[in-house]
């Protein structure tokens, strides 16, 4: 009746659809294990099943006890917990407890998973290549054996160091696979075996020794623009790829000569050239057991010195003074050149006149004057430099055309024979033209045209015209010639009428003096400043046949003496009378 019960309940345990989650629990092959449970009611009815069959159980008031085929290895406590000993594979599985109220009330339900393992023995790691000295790429595997052992994770080591996330490299269940093989991954490997009870590493170890071939060889240098010999220092720095590399330098394709202006460092990797003396090509050879390289050639950009300095106008003739701007040019071989413009020796100086520009490629500045003036008459000089020297070109001085001053002059003069006539324009350098236009006649020079007409040619009414040019300026005047009070008289006339005026005048005065001494005799001053008056005489006036003062009967004034022509002032805005007739000049 009894065992009909149990079957009957478990039956209905197994029907009642209670579920509950199942825990893991690990066991070392041939050792115990508990399955633990906490219950101290003795009242409850506590079962134990494995894989659906009751193993062991406790009654209220009965004692526990196990099943026949777990005498001796079987435990239950009070407080429901269940012992294991002696674990074999075949204890793996699912245990299923349950507390239940009588007479079906169940109070709780637990499920357990036990998974036996052994204790693992160190396994041994091997490699599937002939020889531990190996060359980098190629394809290289490892195996960490185990024998047969339940394994639950492989772990490969370097040097001590876990492996199996580096590059290149795939750790699978018990192999290592190196895709491919490089010198990074010389070393002394080992092999560690673990499961849930134990772990356990290999006693032997697998020396490998890879040597990467020599590959991707370069030259580098620390400087990237101009070189300036003899000033600077460079380091040119070899890199490569591979193992136990070394490095031989050559120029020009010959090694290297000894020479102090040659360092090398870091194992002959640095060459360090100071000061820079030459140019070449440098390159660098690595090399290793397995092959060699060299790399690519590098050349220096050596600055140059200046050279071949020139200054060009673009004028070739005549420059304007004031009224034209010139273009100097100067040109020089040489890197990094600065210009510099000099006048006369001196450092140009800053003025609005002069507008200066560099560019670099090629070398050149332009130094533009607007407008050219009279200060620059004078040696223009370039001087171009860098760091390594400075050179001065020849002088180029221009051409000025210096303006005349002031404007064309119409002028009139005489000679004992000849009356000149002039228009004149100088100060010009080179000199203005000029044209005379007279009488129907035209004749022109430079600077200033004269033409000499008879001393007995009527000029009345006459104009003569002046006409000017200077590059294409213009200055002009003209001089009409009034009737003159002359007219008709020769020259020997004029002067017997001139030197008669002068004779008579000096009498005159001889006879003022002594009729003026007298008078002083016979009168004393007056209040009045004045002397005693004679009859019908007068204080401050003439007496008849004195000449001075108002006409009388049978005197007179002396007639005004006639006057020659002479030479005429510079042509003036306003018009004047001359000696011979009327001058009108206009600029």
């Amino acid at each position: 009746m009894e065992h009909m019960f149990l079957v009957c309940y478990t039956l209905f345990l197994l029907s009642s659809g209670v579920v509950s989650d199942t825990e893991v629990v690990n066991g070392t092959l041939g050792n115990h294990i508990y399955l633990n449970q906490s219950f101290s009611n003795p009242a409850l009815l506590v079962q134990w099943y494995f894989k659906g069959n009751l193993i062991a159980s406790r009654y209220p008031s009965v004692a526990p006890e196990c099943i026949s085929s777990y005498t001796g290895r079987c435990q239950i406590y009070d407080d429901g917990t269940l012992r294991l000993d002696n674990l074999t594979y075949s204890d793996d599985g699912i245990y299923r407890f349950t507390a239940v109220q009588p007479p079906l009330t169940t109070v709780k339900e637990a499920s357990y998973e036990l998974r036996v393992y052994p204790v693992l023995n160190a396994p041994v790691i091997s490699s599937n290549s002939t020889s531990n000295n190996l060359i980098g790429g190629s394809y290289v595997s490892l195996h960490c054996n185990a024998s047969g052992q339940t394994v639950t994770t492989y772990t490969f080591y370097r040097d001590g160091k876990n492996i199996c996330s580096e590059p290149h490299v795939i750790c699978q269940d018990s192999y290592l696979y190196f895709q491919p093989i490089t010198g990074s991954n010389s070393g002394s490997y080992t092999c560690t075996i673990q499961n849930p009870v134990s772990t356990n590493t290999s006693r032997n170890s697998v020396q490998l020794n890879v040597i990467d071939p020599v590959s991707d060889v370069n030259v580098t240098s620390n400087v990237s623009g101009l070189v300036w010999p003899g000033l600077d220092s460079v380091s040119l720095i070899c890199s490569a790829q591979g193992t136990n590399v070394t490095y031989l330098w050559s120029l020009q394709g010959a090694p290297l000569p000894k020479d102090p202006q040659y360092h090398l460092t870091e194992n002959n990797r640095v060459l360090t050239i100071n000061p820079v003396s030459d140019n070449g090509t440098f390159t660098c050879t690595a090399a290793n057991s397995i092959n060699s390289q060299t790399s690519n050639g590098v050349v220096f950009s050596l600055a140059s010195e200046v050279t071949a300095v020139m200054v060009t106008s673009n004028v070739s003739g005549l420059v304007l003074v004031e009224q034209e701007s010139v273009s100097l040019h100067c040109s020089a071989w040489g890197s990094a050149v600065k210009f510099s413009w000099s006048l006369n020796g001196e450092i140009l100086p800053k003025d609005p006149q002069y507008h200066i520009t560099q560019s670099d490629s090629p070398p050149q500045s332009n130094l533009i004057i607007s407008p050219v003036s009279r200060s620059d008459a004078g040696l223009f000089t370039c001087t171009a430099s860098n760091k390594l020297n400075n050179e001065t070109s020849s002088g180029l001085t221009l051409s000025l055309a210096l303006p005349p001053e002031g404007h064309m002059a119409c002028l009139q003069g005489s000679s004992s024979q000849y009356i000149q006539l002039s228009c004149s324009w100088q100060g010009g350098k080179p000199a203005a033209n000029v044209t005379m236009v007279f009488n129907g006649l035209s004749e022109t020079g430079t600077n200033q045209v004269t033409r000499n007409v008879p001393e007995n040619t009527s000029l009345e009414g006459l104009t003569m015209m002046c006409y000017g040019d200077y590059f294409g300026r213009p200055s002009n005047c003209e001089q009409t010639f009034a009737p003159s009070s002359c007219h008709g008289l020769s020259g020997g006339e004029v002067a017997g009428i001139v030197i008669g005026v002068v004779a008579g005048i000096a009498i005159i005065e001889v006879i003022v003096f002594f009729v003026l001494k007298t008078k002083k005799r016979r009168t004393q001053p007056g209040p009045g400043g004045c002397g005693m008056q004679q009859p019908g005489g007068g204080c401050g006036k003439w007496q008849p046949g004195g000449g001075r003062g108002k006409r009388q009967p049978g005197g007179g004034q002396p007639k005004e003496p006639h006057r020659m022509p002479g030479p005429s002032p510079p042509p003036s805005t306003q018009k004047g009378r001359e000696r011979g007739g009327m001058l009108r000049s206009r600029p």
